[in-house]
């Protein structure tokens, strides 16, 4: 994976020739989303997941914009560090993918209380008051 992030980057030299440094054109817009990995390594969505965390936890990337996680609009986009040069050192500083709080997707059977206080069975596709309230006499199931 992490060849992968290193073969996306755009690199240019940046000083008077013979002593310039290169320098990453696109660092911090690098992408490399699910699906081009899955058409590539044949891995999980949870695979993939592991690998990202595990090369912002040894400091390879880290994520400069984060998708909308939909496979469509907006990518994730990385940028590559140069922190895992103090992997397992006392100075190194460490860092985790920030998980996704929104609510995409599938909710489970029952969702959240509204601040109306009624609660929305969907599996049964009814409305319950006060569900959680001591005045309520339906049966929580």
């Amino acid at each position: 994976m992490l060849l992968q992030f290193l073969a996306r980057r755009k690199m240019e030299k940046i000083g008077r020739a013979g002593k310039g440094k290169w320098h990453i054109r696109n660092n911090g817009d690098i992408e490399f989303p699910y699906r081009e990995a899955q058409k590539m390594f044949s891995i999980s969505d949870t695979t993939y997941t592991r690998a990202i965390d595990e090369l912002i936890a040894k400091g390879f990337i880290c994520i400069s914009v984060h998708g909308d996680g939909t496979g469509g609009g907006h990518r994730t986009k990385y940028e590559l560090e140069d922190r895992w040069q103090k992997y397992e050192k006392t100075d190194f500083v460490k860092k985790k993918r920030k998980k996704a709080t929104r609510r995409l997707g599938f909710m489970s059977k029952k969702s959240t209380d509204k601040p109306d206080g009624k609660t929305t069975d969907i599996s049964a596709g009814t409305m319950q008051k006060g569900v959680n309230s001591p005045s309520s006499n339906m049966p929580v199931t």
